[in-house]
């Protein structure tokens, strides 16, 4: 279970969606502050997602639980956090957002291991969505979550422009987006890549 503590319920909400997407078993609460957390009847969780204001606010509870704790900042608004917490910068697009959560889920549970809810995914998948794409088209998945272009993606494989712009629509057709985070997911709980290679 994961709790998001910041007073604005909105990013709150969106960082919710975000991280139920990536680990589909994190069951994220959203809470304005402590004391409505404490309010709900639990405040030990296994993760804190709290906004920097409620950290300088609240900083005895969250300094007890700072291997827990990742702190919401905005920019250089992390000079002001302590610098053992983990802090995470909320003005990245969803795709460095993504890529940012799926590492710090990689560092919390030690250096080769994943978050239990991903770890527990990367098992081979059943036959669904993975049984329909081709090994090519999981080998050009692989090299977009690793943040390569068209053109060097046609390079790495020895193959034409035109062949990797075939692989990458046949991926958003049989996966149904066309999103880079989307896709880094699915990849990520398919055991097609690792969190290190990302």
């Amino acid at each position: 279970m994961i709790a998001i503590v910041h007073p604005d319920t909105l990013a709150g909400l969106g960082l919710a969606s975000i991280l139920e997407r990536i680990m589909p078993m994190a069951a994220p609460s959203v809470f304005a502050s402590v004391r409505e957390m404490e309010e709900a009847g639990t405040t030990e969780f296994f993760h804190y997602f709290v906004a920097a204001e409620v950290l300088l606010s609240e900083a005895a509870f969250f300094l007890e639980r700072k291997r827990k704790t990742i702190v919401l900042v905005q920019g250089a608004e992390s000079n002001r956090i302590p610098r053992d917490l983990h802090t995470l910068d909320c003005r990245q697009s969803e795709e460095q957002l993504t890529h940012t959560l799926i590492r710090l889920a990689g560092m919390a549970h030690g250096k080769h291991s994943a978050h239990p809810t991903v770890a527990q995914a990367q098992k081979p998948a059943p036959a669904s969505k993975m049984a329909e794409l081709t090994q090519r088209e999981i080998d050009v998945l692989r090299l977009i979550t690793r943040g390569y272009i068209n053109k060097e993606i046609a390079d790495r494989l020895n193959v034409s422009l035109p062949t990797v712009v075939t692989h990458r629509k046949n991926l958003t057709d049989k996966l149904g987006t066309r999103s880079v985070s989307a896709l880094t997911v699915f990849a990520l709980t398919h055991g097609i890549i690792k969190i290190e290679e990302i």
